[in-house]
């Protein structure tokens, strides 16, 4: 976990964030603070999050989670992939502010590709004829664990329907949060494993999803079947 200190409202850019031109986050974080000392925040109920805790939740299971680092090479079946799905669009709802892809490998009987989420009407549309594997490694900017079957969701800012400047881009993030541990529940109620970065690689996922330039990718999170050493 990275700490970040403030004194007085006096934020200091760590120098290795500095280097890697990673302060964006500082100016949201000043507007935050200063809206708070203002006006405390209203804290909303998620039933799609709630939902997920009280309907056949094991704590301690969920405690024994681990990320994944390497997947087993079978795909994800039909079931299950609408199970995910439908608590993607479930979360959606409730976050009109944000949007959300998917990339398939080995998913059901779909094709392997690229899709984004309409929200209205709530549907996929297919964004690539042809699917490019070695594009997923460029948009996680080349981490290798991005490879192999499994069901890939992007989801990230969508600026034509949000406002609030940077205390509207700290929404967002707080939602993908909210949407991307909610998708985490239910794949471990599946028995999948997943892995969450930020580490996405901005252009790359507009050209992949054809995302419009007021939308910001954020967040990509990988859900897929778990490695057992047959020996």
């Amino acid at each position: 976990m990275i700490r970040v200190h403030s004194t007085a409202g006096n934020w200091t850019v760590p120098e290795l964030w500095s280097k890697h031109n990673w302060e964006r986050p500082y100016g949201f974080l000043r507007a935050v603070e200063s809206a708070c000392a203002t006006e405390p925040p209203d804290i909303r109920h998620h039933d799609y999050l709630f939902d997920k805790l009280s309907s056949g939740f094991d704590c301690k299971r969920s405690l024994r989670r681990r990320s994944l680092t390497k997947t087993a090479d079978r795909g994800i079946s039909n079931a299950d992939a609408r199970i995910l799905i439908r608590s993607l669009y479930a979360a959606l709802v409730h976050e009109p502010n944000l949007f959300a892809g998917l990339v398939t490998v080995d998913v059901g009987d779909w094709p392997d590709g690229c899709w984004l989420v309409d929200h209205s009407p709530r549907a996929l549309v297919r964004r690539s004829e042809s699917f490019d594997a070695a594009g997923v490694s460029r948009l996680l900017q080349g981490q290798a664990w991005s490879a192999g079957p499994g069901l890939g969701v992007v989801l990230g800012l969508d600026a034509e329907s949000a406002s609030g400047g940077d205390l509207g881009y700290a929404e967002a993030l707080v939602g993908c949060g909210r949407v991307g541990h909610a998708l985490v529940l239910e794949a471990l109620q599946l028995n999948l494993v997943t892995r969450m970065t930020p580490a996405v690689h901005e252009s790359t996922a507009a050209e992949m999803f054809g995302l419009h330039p007021a939308a910001d990718a954020l967040y990509f999170l990988r859900i897929a079947h778990p490695y057992r050493d047959s020996r």
